[in-house]
């Protein structure tokens, strides 16, 4: 890990972001439980998710299964009301809207 952190820094860069999304999206799940979220603060800490997350992609491209996986699960498992799972879209959505450059260019570059 050192190596790759000394070499590649952005790598290193993009695997902090991702799990500082982790954690804000984790944190999110357990106080939805706990009914503690309210208002504005419930879809902002979604927003926050999907910054961190979108921009752990856009600098880490290895971070889209991690984060196709982590989505993924949170909706197996812990989406329990249609609140939480309009703010999972929201966070899918900032995600792709971020790494929107080069998706699409996918499609319109030529092979070579």
């Amino acid at each position: 890990l050192y190596e790759r952190m000394m070499t590649q820094p952005t790598i290193a860069l993009g695997i902090i972001l991702l799990a500082w999304g982790v954690y804000f999206l984790l944190r999110h799940l357990m106080l939805e439980k706990s009914n503690d979220v309210r208002g504005k603060a419930y879809f902002l800490n979604f927003v926050w998710v999907g910054v961190t997350m979108g921009l752990s992609w856009s600098i880490f491209y290895h971070a889209s299964y991690i984060i196709g996986v982590i989505f993924l699960l949170s909706v197996l498992f812990f989406v329990r009301s249609k609140k939480m799972m309009l703010g999972m879209i929201l966070a899918i959505s900032i995600i792709l809207l971020l790494n929107m450059n080069w998706i699409v260019a996918q499609f319109f570059l030529p092979d070579t």
